[in-house]
């Protein structure tokens, strides 16, 4: 399940950096953001930082740095210039957070399956 989420949201950035027109920087990827609707299909969400990227796919310069504290990517926050690069980034981070729950809620020896968790 988890895996299929990570796709679909890959899927919804994929298509922000390469099929939209114009192209779009999300700027804020994080867990919050990536919704599940009733069937359990992941969609992006929350563009109010997101910006337009440049045509020619040079990174584009941001004045101040903005997003979720612990997702955002060290080259944005020293150069303030964003691409989807800094998207991917931010998806990494919820990744590894996402397998990292996994694998400590895993470990709780039967808690789970008392909760009725997993």
């Amino acid at each position: 399940m988890r895996y299929q989420i990570a796709v679909e949201a890959a899927m919804g950035l994929c298509y922000l950096h390469h099929d939209c027109a114009p192209r779009i920087v999300h700027r804020d990827i994080k867990s919050n953001n990536i919704l599940l609707d009733l069937e359990m299909h992941a969609h992006v969400s929350d563009f109010g930082l997101a910006k337009f990227l440049q045509e020619d796919g040079a990174s584009r310069w941001i004045s101040s740095i903005l997003g979720t504290l612990g997702y955002i990517a060290s080259e944005y926050a020293e150069t303030l210039r964003v691409d989807e690069k800094s998207d991917a980034y931010n998806f990494g981070v919820v990744n590894v957070g996402a397998n990292y729950m996994e694998k400590t809620n895993r470990g709780i020896g039967g808690l789970n399956e008392h909760c009725g968790v997993g």
